[in-house]
């Protein structure tokens, strides 16, 4: 990189702040001096003007942020029991707790149930073809299959 051109680089980067102003003038007076400001220079034998593109401003989404994490406090806020200062539980959810689980997911948990018991029990005894038996039991029962 040519020595002018690298200085002209170094002095502009020491001026990075003032480059918001949108403008640098590169100024070189009477004795060769180069200098470089971000007004325009009167007694200046050699006058540049260099165009800084200001970065756009970017737009926070504090609005939008806001009202994400309302709603996710609103979320966590409903999952709480009451006596947490959570909101009360809708009818259906406690009516379903209360009935017990449905025939499908009292059979899936119980062939769960099984093949884990089978494979505590039998742990590395039991085959490739027993252990998929078991496994696709618990799928059938689950719905899977």
């Amino acid at each position: 990189m040519p020595r002018p051109l690298l200085l002209l680089a170094l002095v502009y980067a020491l001026f990075a702040p003032v480059a918001h102003a949108g403008k640098l003038f590169v100024c070189r007076d009477a004795d060769g001096r180069l200098s470089v400001v971000d007004r325009a220079c009167p007694g200046a034998v050699e006058r540049r003007e260099i165009v800084v593109a200001t970065p756009p401003v970017a737009r926070t989404g504090t609005n939008t942020d806001a009202k994400q994490i309302a709603a996710w406090a609103r979320a966590s806020q409903a999952r709480l029991p009451p006596s947490l200062g959570g909101s009360a539980r809708p009818q259906a959810a406690r009516a379903r707790t209360l009935r017990g689980p449905d025939p499908q997911t009292r059979a899936c948990a119980t062939a769960r149930a099984d093949r884990a018991r089978r494979e505590r029990e039998d742990g590395f005894h039991l085959g490739f073809d027993e252990r998929r038996r078991l496994l696709d039991a618990e799928l059938a029962a689950c719905g899977l299959r």
